[in-house]
C-alpha cells in the first residue's frame, strides 16, 4: 500500500505523477478562493468504448480526498489494457476542504446538498440543532451537546438524523448549507462529463466517501428514488445488498448524484456512493464543530490549528494502518469490480 499524503498538495503530485505514469490525460481547473489561488480540480482520463464509463470521484467533502486519493493512486497503478470502458478519476472535488482540512468548501458549502432545481425543501429541524453545530463559544461545546442529545430523544433519533444531515438553506455558517447557487465545483465536473462522456449508453459512478459508520466497515448507498433496479445491480456487481432500504425516511437535498444524472439525461447510469467507517458519529460531529467554530473565526490567509487538523484528519482519515489498508483495498476491489461488468457488457 502506498502511503497516504498528509496535505492537500503532496495528494494532489501524487496522483498527478501516477496519472501520467499511466498514460492518461489529465486536465485541471483552477478553482481559487482569496484563501489560496493555487486550488485545482484534477480529472484523469483514458479513452477507450466511449459507450461504456467507468466514473471515480474522491474529495467531495475535502478532508475525506486524503483516502479517495489514495485509493485513486492505487488504482492509476493498475495494468490497463487497450480495451475495456472508458475511465475517469476527478481528485478532489472540492480542492479547499482538502487544503483546509474541512468538510465543506470556501463558501461552506456541502458539495453534496447543492445541486437543487428550485426552492429547498423546508428544513425547520435544523434549526433545533445549530446551537449544537455551530457553538457561538468555546464554553458552550459541552452543554450544547447534552442539550442536542435531549432535544434528540424528544424528536426522535431518525427525525434528528434527518433535520441535521438532509441538507439546509437557512444557516449559512452551519453544517451540511447547501449554498444559494450551485458551486463551481459541480459545474467544471458536469462540463467535463458533458463534453467527454457525452456519447456514454452507460455509466457507472463511484463516490468515494469516509467518516460514517463503523471502523473500517464498508457502507455503499444507492439512489432508490431515482433508480429502481439499483439493488440489482449492487448485488450483481459487488456481491452484496446496498445498506439502506429502499423505504428510506429521507433523500438527502442537492445530491451530486443528481447533477451527474441531469448532465447525461440519456445514459444510463448506476451511482454508488462508496462509504468507509472510521469513528463514532458524536466524535465526528465534534471535529465538525470545531473545524467549523474555528474556520469562521480565523484570520484570512492563517494557518489551520494543529488540533483542528488533528482532530478532522483522525475523523475523516486515522492514521491506523490497518484501517488505511483496508480502506484502499475495499475502494480498489469495488472499481474493479465495476469494471469488469462494464466490460462484460455487449458492444
Amino acid at each position: 500500500m502506498k502511503a497516504f499524503a498528509e496535505n492537500y498538495e503532496e495528494a494532489r503530485e501524487t496522483f498527478l505523477a501516477a496519472a501520467e505514469t499511466a498514460g492518461f490525460r489529465q486536465l485541471r481547473f483552477r478553482v481559487p478562493h482569496e484563501d489560496s489561488s493555487e486550488l485545482f480540480l484534477d480529472f484523469a482520463l483514458l479513452r477507450r468504448d466511449p459507450k461504456r464509463v467507468l466514473l471515480h470521484l474522491s474529495g467531495v467533502h475535502g478532508i475525506e480526498g486524503f483516502a479517495g486519493s489514495a485509493v485513486q493512486t492505487e488504482l492509476l497503478g493498475d495494468s490497463h489494457a487497450e480495451e475495456g470502458p472508458s475511465l475517469l478519476f476527478v481528485h478532489g472535488l472540492n480542492p479547499y476542504g482538502m487544503k483546509f482540512y474541512r468538510r465543506a468548501n470556501g463558501q461552506n458549502v456541502d458539495l453534496n446538498r447543492n445541486f437543487r432545481k428550485g426552492a429547498a425543501r423546508p428544513n425547520p429541524d435544523y434549526a433545533l440543532f445549530d446551537g449544537y453545530l455551530n457553538p457561538a463559544s468555546l464554553n458552550s461545546f459541552r452543554s450544547d451537546r447534552y442539550r442536542a442529545i435531549w432535544k434528540a430523544l424528544r424528536l426522535g433519533w431518525a427525525r434528528a438524523a434527518k433535520g441535521i444531515a438532509s441538507g439546509q438553506a437557512t444557516h449559512p455558517k452551519g453544517l451540511f448549507y447547501m449554498g444559494d447557487r450551485v458551486q463551481r465545483e459541480i459545474q467544471l465536473l458536469q462540463d467535463i462529463l458533458r463534453h467527454h462522456c457525452g456519447q456514454a449508453e452507460e455509466l457507472t459512478a463511484l463516490d468515494f466517501h469516509t467518516g460514517l459508520g463503523r471502523y473500517k466497515q464498508e457502507q455503499l448507498f444507492v439512489d432508490f428514488d431515482a433508480e429502481p433496479n439499483a439493488e440489482t445491480y449492487v448485488r450483481e456487481t459487488f456481491g452484496r445488498a446496498p445498506d439502506q432500504p429502499k423505504d428510506l425516511t429521507y433523500i438527502a437535498q442537492g445530491r451530486l448524484s443528481d447533477a451527474i444524472r441531469e448532465t447525461l439525461p440519456q445514459t444510463k447510469i448506476h451511482y454508488v456512493l462508496q462509504e468507509m467507517g472510521a469513528r463514532s458519529q458524536l466524535k465526528t460531529l465534534d471535529a465538525l464543530r470545531l473545524e467549523n467554530y474555528e474556520w469562521h473565526r480565523r484570520p484570512a490567509g492563517s494557518d489551520r490549528p494543529v488540533e483542528v487538523v488533528r482532530a478532522m484528519m483522525d475523523a475523516f482519515c486515522p492514521e491506523d494502518p490497518s484501517w488505511r489498508g483496508a480502506i484502499v483495498a475495499a475502494g480498489a476491489e469495488r472499481w474493479r469490480q465495476a469494471e469488469r461488468a462494464l466490460a462484460a457488457l455487449p458492444r
